[in-house]
């Protein structure tokens, strides 16, 4: 396991771009914007999407999430910065 550590202000963790439904933006323009004011790590937190598209103007579609996925996976080949992909969910009691 590879770890490294940095300083919270060369972090962000809680990054939406388009995907989320009520964000914009691409991911590549936030990794730009990331490096541009010097961050180290970037980690995208979209919004999980859920099959039966129960909160859909707030979530991405649920086909999305391999495009999500890919689209944060060319940057990180780009290496500009460390660029964790990520979902941010929420629990359903069912």
């Amino acid at each position: 396991m590879y770890t490294q550590t940095y300083s919270q202000e060369v972090v962000n963790l809680h990054t939406h771009s388009f995907y989320c439904g009520h964000g914009s933006g691409q991911v590549s323009e936030y990794a730009q914007a990331a490096v541009d004011q010097g961050l180290a790590l970037l980690g995208f937190t979209e919004h999980c999407p859920v099959p039966d598209s129960r909160w859909s103007r707030t979530r991405m579609a649920y086909e999305q999430m391999a495009l999500y996925e890919q689209d944060v996976k060319a940057v990180q080949q780009q290496n500009l910065l460390t660029i964790l992909t990520g979902y941010e969910c929420d629990y359903l009691e069912q």
